[in-house]
């Protein structure tokens, strides 16, 4: 049976912003006859001793089945016309609802039925300005120092060591053992431990410097020698534990190794696929030229967003936000626990971040619904042949076929992941297109 608006009564209640409840009456009649339908099924299915199929009498039925019969006809009833109540009051559900969410009244022979529901809605606000924000960027240029430093790290790269009995000098490379007068609980922290005590390793003597200091310390050092010095590491250390720290070091040098580098030649070039040294720099530009454009890119479009969002204040669905939020928070405190922070400290931290947290999950979730809607407004989707390759890589990489990668995908939910991804792509290439964009120059 199909039902429309106008079978139905409806009662609305808007009792939070993104928050609407309605309380749902079906006539009498209209019930009755969904319950006809339920029993007839029952009828039709029900197997009992003594009674051919489709001929136990209905006050057995009845008697056996009749709470189960006026259970499944109140689901029924639901099902129904819960879409039918949402477009009535043109309604659009934010989040799946959830069966907390849903209040099912009991079904009565000859009665009205009414159950209530409880929607969270999309929220409702205006599209802002997309067409022509304002963005700045840099002009992209490639200086002739920044492609020759390349080659240097490519020389490097693919240099040669050979032991050699001298002092070490910068770019050696160095075998040696090292300790400190650190506290066990430093050495033993796995973490750290390599800042602190290692044997027969292997030290480049270049910036950056796994030990503050150390390049100084073992200038002049030959195979066979040992040397005592202090190393301070720094405030602003990326190992909490070492910030501010001075141990004395013990280093024992077992081996210098002299750094040889390849000859710059066509032979050199032909290693790493290209004919010449001119093609070499060819090459190399115009990777550092894409790199340096996508980070201009990225810039800007970090600018459209910031200026989609900005000033947005619209109501979201509360149990979406919740949901975002304890997603964060639990993030914020599993990098926490490598703190070895007790509870009374974590759950105070966690706290501070509480609201930090609420207002990036708002700006995120707002931001989200503002590019879902500029999509749709100019039906921005990948192309079919896109969405086509992406499942094509998918199954050759996991060596299945088209059908068999598509099923996997789609029970996994990959396949919406893939389409959203591809999606955003496409908004933001918009976006960016239609941006307006003050290149500074590189003089300026």
């Amino acid at each position: 049976m199909e039902f429309t608006a106008s079978d139905l009564q409806i009662v609305r209640t808007d009792p939070a912003p993104c928050v609407v409840s309605l309380s749902v009456s079906i006539p009498a009649d209209k019930a009755m006859e969904v319950y006809r339908q339920t029993f007839n099924k029952y009828t039709e299915r029900v197997r009992l001793p003594g009674f051919r199929p489709g001929k136990v009498p209905a006050h057995i039925i009845e008697k056996r089945f009749g709470q189960d019969i006026r259970t499944e006809t109140g689901e029924a009833l639901f099902s129904k016309t819960c879409d039918e109540a949402l477009k009535a009051e043109k309604i659009k559900p934010g989040i799946e609802m959830k069966q907390q969410d849903l209040e099912l009244g009991e079904f009565q022979v000859e009665q009205e039925y009414s159950y209530k529901v409880r929607i969270e809605t999309e929220p409702a606000f205006e599209l802002p300005e997309y067409v022509g924000v304002s963005v700045s960027s840099n002009e992209v240029k490639v200086g002739e120092e920044e492609v020759n430093a390349i080659i240097d790290q490519l020389l490097e790269q693919y240099s040669t060591y050979n032991a050699v009995q001298r002092g070490a000098q910068r770019n050696d490379m160095l075998k040696l053992s090292y300790s400190c007068t650190a506290p066990e609980e430093l050495i033993n922290n796995d973490k750290i431990t390599y800042f602190l005590k290692a044997e027969n390793t292997w030290l480049l003597m270049k910036e950056p410097e796994l030990l503050p200091g150390a390049i100084t310390v073992l200038e002049g050092m030959s195979a066979g020698e040992k040397k005592e010095a202090e190393i301070s590491f720094p405030e602003e250390h990326h190992s909490e534990e070492l910030r501010g720290q001075t141990f004395t070091y013990t280093f024992d040098v077992s081996e210098v190794q002299e750094q040889t580098p390849p000859e710059m030649n066509e032979e050199f070039c032909k290693k790493l696929g290209v004919e010449n040294v001119e093609e070499l720099k060819e090459r190399i530009e115009e990777n550092v030229r894409r790199s340096k454009q996508n980070s201009e890119d990225q810039k800007a479009v970090n600018q459209i967003m910031d200026a989609l969002v900005a000033g947005q204040t619209f109501d979201m669905p509360p149990t979406l936000v919740a949901a975002a939020k304890q997603d964060m928070l639990n993030a914020y405190a599993q990098r926490q626990e490598n703190r070895n922070l007790d509870e009374k400290e974590l759950n105070a931290k966690l706290a501070a971040y509480d609201s930090e947290a609420e207002q990036q999950v708002l700006r995120a979730l707002r931001l989200e619904y503002i590019l879902d809607e500029i999509a749709r407004k100019e039906n921005l989707k990948p192309e079919g042949q896109e969405l086509i390759n992406m499942i094509q890589n998918y199954a050759t990489q996991n060596r299945k076929s088209m059908d068999e990668a598509l099923r996997e995908m789609r029970k996994s939910g990959e396949i919406g992941y893939i389409y959203r991804r591809m999606q955003k792509g496409r908004i933001v290439d918009f976006l960016l297109e239609k941006a307006n964009r003050n290149i500074i120059s590189a003089e300026d």
